[in-house]
């Protein structure tokens, strides 16, 4: 019989959570659990899981309950790698915690998954299947005078293979990683703190320097490793984790004495990190606004919807950041015409986001008829065609 949600109702979605709890299985390809609801506010610890959701097949049939439950293979493989490092749980995985098919409490759960980062003990990481941990932890030795382009170029590989793996691309992963009290990376049967990775990176960029000082030559794909997504990852938690009291402090931490207004500080996150990737183009703002203060949250009052349609929500926001622009008295020139910088600055994000659904003459409409704003006062509406 198939396992449904009805057992493990959340009669208050924005208050309580459900946690999975992996049993002992026969066979070691065979994944066991039970799922319960409980309370935010008065929950064990717990630890999160990030990964990569993958594709929908094949689906794999696990135990929930003792009814049977189809995931994805990402999903399994991260189950099956908690259980071989004696983790068994309670876990929170999204993708089985949150009923997917009701989207009243998938948005309600959403909004929640900043404060569960915050919450959660640690979050593993799970990269899926390879051994690219093994000889990640060596990479910390001493710099040696012997050290040449090519051994260093070798040693390199092992973390550039890591960078450029699907899980550094996800959307999700910034507020994952960044807001989260602990993590340990997965990667098949190998683990490794994140702690010990950040020193690994750390390292490496100091190698560089010391290769470029000694031979006056740029150790190939250094930028690489210097720029990569981890360690604007690493700069995220750096900021944030000085001083953590509870939850809410991580929340409210974020760009704490930032100048920026709330539109503007969420468009800056847009900016920054939407090349990455997520399976809903709704979450590339989703995803970003748990790193906005909490102050900031409440002020942009936008609220997580599932059912609004993804060009609605790109005009609400490209409606909210101009109306506050306005405000600032900040884009207007002599004429008070919206500059060029700010249309190119927006024509970008919206690629970014719906460059699958939304066509350059739409947005090239779109920019047409919103050149001109005739007052200062002028209440700037967007509404779609």
């Amino acid at each position: 019989m198939a396992f449904t949600y009805d057992s493990v109702h959340l009669p208050r979605p924005r208050s309580q959570i459900r946690l999975l709890h992996l049993r002992p299985a026969s066979d070691d390809l065979d994944i066991e659990a039970t799922l319960e609801v409980c309370s935010l506010d008065d929950c064990p610890p717990f630890r999160a899981i990030s990964y990569t959701w993958g594709d929908q097949k094949p689906a794999i049939v696990i135990s929930i309950n003792g009814r049977s439950y189809r995931v994805r293979m990402n999903c399994w493989y991260a189950l099956w790698q908690m259980r071989h490092h004696r983790h068994s749980g309670p876990l929170c995985v999204d993708s089985i915690c949150i009923d997917q098919s009701n989207f009243d409490e998938e948005s309600a759960q959403v909004s929640l998954m900043g404060i569960i980062y915050s919450k959660a003990e640690s979050t593993a990481c799970c990269l899926g299947p390879g051994r690219n941990l093994a000889n990640v932890e060596r990479l910390l030795r001493p710099p040696s005078d012997n050290d040449t382009s090519s051994t260093l170029a070798a040693e390199k590989h092992l973390l550039r293979e890591l960078q450029h793996r699907p899980y550094f691309k996800r959307t999700w992963i910034k507020q994952e990683i960044i807001l989260s009290k602990e993590i340990h990376l997965f990667c098949g049967m190998d683990s490794l703190d994140w702690n010990t990775y950040v020193k690994v990176l750390d390292s490496s960029v100091s190698h560089d320097v010391k290769f470029q000082a000694q031979t006056q030559e740029q150790h190939p794909k250094s930028r690489d490793l210097a720029n990569n997504v981890p360690m604007t990852l690493v700069e995220g938690r750096r900021e944030r984790h000085v001083s953590i009291q509870s939850p809410q402090d991580v929340a409210s931490s974020s760009r704490e004495g930032s100048a920026l207004k709330p539109w503007a500080e969420l468009w800056e996150l847009l900016k920054q990190y939407g090349g990455s990737e997520c399976q809903d183009a709704r979450d590339k703002v989703y995803a970003l606004m748990p790193l906005l203060p909490v102050q900031s949250q409440m002020e942009l009052d936008l609220k997580i919807d599932y059912t609004l349609p993804i060009l609605h929500l790109c005009l609400n926001v490209i409606e909210g950041y101009l109306k506050e622009c306005l405000t600032a008295t900040q884009i207007y020139s002599a004429s008070q015409t919206v500059p060029d910088t700010f249309w190119d600055s927006m024509t970008k994000i919206v690629e970014y986001w719906l460059h699958p659904e939304l066509s350059d003459a739409a947005v090239s409409n779109l920019i047409s008829r919103r050149r001109t704003i005739e007052e200062q006062s002028t209440v700037w509406a967007v509404h779609p065609n």
